[in-house]
C-alpha cells in the first residue's frame, strides 16, 4: 500500500509540475511582442488603425490603412492584403461609413458583407475577425451627429458577424475617455498596445 501512495504522490507531483509548466508556456505565449503575433495577420482598416503604423506599434506589412475610406473603396487596400497572404485578417472599418449612410444600415450592413465575401473569396484560407466601431465622444457627436448611431450600427454589424459565422470582437471595454485624441474621434499612442493584444488575444494568435 505504501508503494501505491508513493507511486500516487510521484504521479501527482508530475501533473503539478506539468500544469506549472503550462501555465508558464501561456504567459510566455501572452507575453510575446505584438509583431511576433501578427506575424501571419493583416488588419484592414481606416485612419484609426493607421495609428499602429504611425506609432511604430505594428510593422506596415501586418496594417493595410486609408484615412476617409469607404467600404466601397476598398479594392486596392484588398488587394494589397492579399498580397500579404495572412492566415487571419481583422476587420477595422465602417466609421466613415456611418455618416456616409447616416442611419442606413441596410446599406451599411450590404456594404459590409460584399467586403467580407470578396476577402473570403480572395484568402479561402484565412480566419476573419470584426472589430466594432470605435465610439466618438460627446464633442465630436456635436460636430458630426451621424455618430451619435454608432451604438445601431454595432447591433447590425454583430448580427451580420453572427450570419456569417464570425468572430465580433467589442473593444468597448478597453476604451477609456483619456485615449481619445483632442478631435474626439482618433486616438492616442497608449490605446494602440491595448487594443492590439485584445485582437491578439480574442483571436488566440
Amino acid at each position: 500500500n505504501k508503494l501505491e501512495q508513493a507511486g500516487t504522490a510521484e504521479t501527482e507531483a508530475k501533473i503539478a509540475a506539468l500544469e506549472e509548466q503550462e501555465k508558464k508556456d501561456d504567459e510566455a505565449w501572452k507575453n510575446r511582442p505584438l509583431a511576433e503575433k501578427f506575424a501571419n495577420a493583416a488588419v484592414l482598416g481606416d485612419s484609426i488603425t493607421t495609428g499602429f503604423t504611425i506609432y511604430e506599434v505594428l510593422d506596415t506589412s501586418h496594417v493595410v490603412a486609408e484615412k476617409g475610406v469607404h467600404l466601397d473603396e476598398l479594392s486596392g487596400l484588398i488587394d494589397t492584403v492579399v498580397n500579404l497572404n495572412p492566415k487571419v485578417v481583422f476587420l477595422a472599418l465602417g466609421l466613415n461609413d456611418v455618416s456616409a449612410t447616416n442611419g442606413d444600415t441596410d446599406t451599411f450592413t450590404a456594404s459590409y458583407k460584399a467586403v467580407v465575401d470578396t476577402i473570403r473569396e480572395r484568402l479561402p484560407e484565412a480566419k476573419i475577425y470584426v472589430n466594432s466601431i470605435q465610439p466618438v465622444t460627446e464633442k465630436r457627436i456635436e460636430e458630426e451627429p451621424a455618430y451619435k448611431l454608432i451604438p445601431d450600427y454595432n447591433v447590425v454589424l454583430q448580427v451580420l458577424c453572427e450570419e456569417e459565422g464570425i468572430t465580433f470582437i467589442d473593444n468597448s471595454e478597453i476604451l477609456k475617455e483619456e485615449y481619445y485624441e483632442e478631435d474626439g474621434e482618433h486616438m492616442k499612442m497608449e490605446y494602440y498596445p491595448l487594443w492590439g493584444e485584445h485582437m491578439a488575444e480574442v483571436a488566440g494568435i
